[in-house]
């Protein structure tokens, strides 16, 4: 499946673009002012690059189950997470630009990411890893090398056993009972 050279804007079904069990490449999108989340890839490959996202109510990009590279991205006023990786996904993320966002990359349930060249000014929580369904295993992030952050609320956001790893060294700081935290800070921060 191939999308280039694409706008997606005032899409309010519950996600603008949904891929499931596919090999996709999707170049030069553009999404503005989407009620939900914006793609959404379930069990599948994807390569996202040269894409712009804003002003969306749930999450820019979603990946469950799936291998994806994610390159040259800009995300601008995001409600929820600018990329979720969840479900034991597989995740390269490079070359990332937010701003005005909840949370910049959340990795939950057994997911692996390695994260390059981002820089965040205006996000609450940049860098999130958490277990939400307890039948998977514990997430890792590995957050690489030219790192910018501005303005947030909190860096790293972990439970006791997921894992971050920052300039090689591993996050220790956790906090207990996060996922009431995650969903409880989003809705004060929409409200």
């Amino acid at each position: 499946t191939i999308f280039d050279n694409c706008e997606f804007k005032k899409i309010s079904s519950e996600d603008a673009i949904n891929l499931i069990k596919t090999t996709s490449s999707l170049n030069n999108l553009s999404f503005d002012e989407n009620s939900s989340d914006s793609i959404d890839i379930d069990f599948g490959i994807a390569k996202i690059t040269n894409s712009k996202f804003k002003n969306i109510e749930g999450d820019g990009i979603d990946v469950s189950g799936s291998e994806v590279e994610i390159n040259k991205i800009n995300f601008y006023n995001i409600s929820d997470k600018a990329i979720s990786v969840g479900e034991e996904s597989l995740a390269n993320i490079k070359n990332i630009y937010g701003e005005k966002s909840f949370i910049g990359i959340a990795v939950k349930d057994g997911s692996h990411t390695n994260v390059s060249k981002v820089h965040f000014n205006n996000v609450q929580f940049p860098f999130a890893s958490y277990q939400k369904k307890k039948f998977y295993n514990f997430p890792t992030i590995k957050i690489n090398n030219e790192i910018m952050l501005e303005n947030y609320t909190k860096k790293f956001l972990k439970d006791k056993d997921s894992t971050i790893i920052y300039k090689n060294e591993t996050i220790k700081k956790y906090l207990d009972k996060i996922l009431p935290f995650v969903y409880k800070a989003k809705d004060e921060s929409t409200s």
